[in-house]
């Protein structure tokens, strides 16, 4: 604990003449003051200093951190029958890796320009770099629902913002492929003639991304096409706005042409035989406007397993109305669509899904009877051997035996094995046996009963 120094104390009538020290003070208590004095002086600047020496130079000042959402980089849009679906990732965090805490909106953006073009008269929108919302050309009210990873969202009816054409196309001619470019309308231009088409909310307050979860999550928009317009150049754009509505950049803008597609495929089914689902259709009967015959150059089939997202089977489309799925399991539950392909173009352009049909493979199939049974007699046994079964799912084999006087075969293995031999050491000498095999699988299902081969026990040597 530090002390305040005591100061002497004068003599003599000095001290009752008050408590302060007077000029008749002796000399050697000036000078015991002047010394403290100078110590505590000395103690105060080296606490200065001390204190003082943490301190660097001020830099400016700094502006509040702003949070704006992360722009959507993986963008794709395409034609699918008389839709146009757009796919994209939405990003989970803010770019600093700030997870959302709560809901967040992907908005469509939409321009279309006729082939005759009208003069531009809509206000051009600011650009949304700056967490502000891109202005909002008039259009059509919209519904706005929640949209869980992969799921699609069916757009509104189309914005009457701009006119529309009616182009025609003859029945019979192949279309070309619908024409996409990313990139292809200028953004000052895509900002002046863009309409809100429809927006994708997600609400992150709900499902929370885990600390080691998913980057981005899959969203989908499909938007119906207005068929007196299909000459017309649509272009798409999408951007993120967050609950205090900060809008992040566009995604990149992709342009396409928009062509007549076939009508899905009718009449799908499925087939179940022991090696192969068998899935067949009918070919669609006229294109999405009516006219005749249907533009069909192949097919494509998807198969989704249980919850799975839905896969292609086939890379090239097939021309025939009718596939093998070799590549199946007894007892999962499939679901089989197909899509119309147009044009000979890579990626297909596709028509719209068919009705989906589902089935659930149960193996009611037993093996095929094994083949080449042979005996060999020894003394005091008979020795067995045969060729291997070829399916996948073979459990073994049982082998089934009688004597010359019984009328009813008796397994000599209750458990299937896998060997392809065996030998009976329970015959007696002299006494005629007939053998034969049945192949069994892993859902035990037994294949019929070999024909049978028989075989006199030796007697042993004397």
């Amino acid at each position: 604990m530090t002390h305040s120094p005591t100061l002497p104390r004068p003599k003599g009538g000095d001290e009752k003449r008050g408590s302060g020290l007077t000029p008749n003070k002796p000399r050697h208590s000036c000078r015991g003051v002047e010394g403290l004095t100078r110590r505590a002086l000395t103690c105060l600047i080296a606490l200065g200093a001390f204190l003082t020496a943490g301190c660097g130079k001020k830099g400016p000042i700094q502006a509040p951190l702003v949070r704006i959402p992360q722009k959507v980089e993986e963008f794709k849009a395409f034609q699918r029958g008389d839709k146009i679906r757009l796919e994209w990732k939405l990003p989970a965090t803010y770019p600093d890796g700030t997870v959302f805490s709560k809901p967040v909106e992907v908005e469509i953006w939409m321009a279309v320009e006729d082939p005759v073009q009208e003069p531009e008269t809509a206000a051009a929108k600011p650009a949304p770099t700056d967490g502000k919302p891109p202005a909002q050309a008039q259009a059509p009210a919209t519904s706005t629902t929640a949209a869980q990873p992969g799921a699609t969202q069916t757009a509104p009816a189309q914005p009457a913002a701009i006119p529309a054409a009616t182009p025609q196309t003859q029945a019979g001619q192949l279309p070309a492929t619908s024409l996409v470019s990313p990139g292809e309308l200028p953004l000052e231009a895509f900002r002046e003639k863009a309409v809100l088409a429809s927006s994708v909310k997600k609400d992150f307050a709900e499902a929370m991304p885990e600390p080691q979860g998913p980057a981005s999550l899959p969203q989908s928009y499909e938007h119906p096409l207005d068929f007196g317009r299909l000459k017309s150049r649509y272009t798409f754009a999408v951007c993120v706005k967050d609950h205090r509505e900060k809008y992040s950049e566009f995604s990149s803008r992709i342009t396409l042409v928009p062509q007549i597609l076939p009508l899905p495929p009718r009449g799908l089914k499925t087939t179940l035989s022991s090696d192969k689902i068998l899935v067949s259709w009918e070919p669609p009967a006229a294109n999405m406007d009516s006219s005749t015959p249907a533009l069909v150059t192949g097919y494509d089939v998807y198969r989704s397993k249980g919850a799975d997202p839905a896969q292609l089977l086939t890379s090239p489309p097939v021309k025939e109305t009718a596939f093998e799925d070799r590549a199946f399991e007894f007892g999962a539950m499939y679901r089989y669509t197909v899509r119309a392909v147009a044009g000979e173009a890579l990626p297909p352009v596709e028509s719209g899904d068919s009705p989906a049909v589902e089935i659930t493979p149960k193996d009611v199939f037993p093996p095929a009877p094994p083949t080449g049974l042979k005996t060999i007699a020894g003394q005091g046994f008979i020795n067995l051997s045969w060729e291997t079964n070829q399916e996948a799912d073979l459990a073994g084999y049982r082998v089934w035996r009688r004597a010359a006087s019984e009328e009813q075969f008796r397994p000599l293995t209750e458990t299937p094995f896998l060997e392809t031999n065996t030998s009976d050491r329970t015959v007696k000498p002299g006494i005629r046996y007939c053998y034969a095999l049945t192949a069994v699988d892993k859902n035990g299902n037994e294949s019929p009963q070999t024909p049978a081969v028989a075989e006199t026990a030796r007697r042993p040597r004397p």
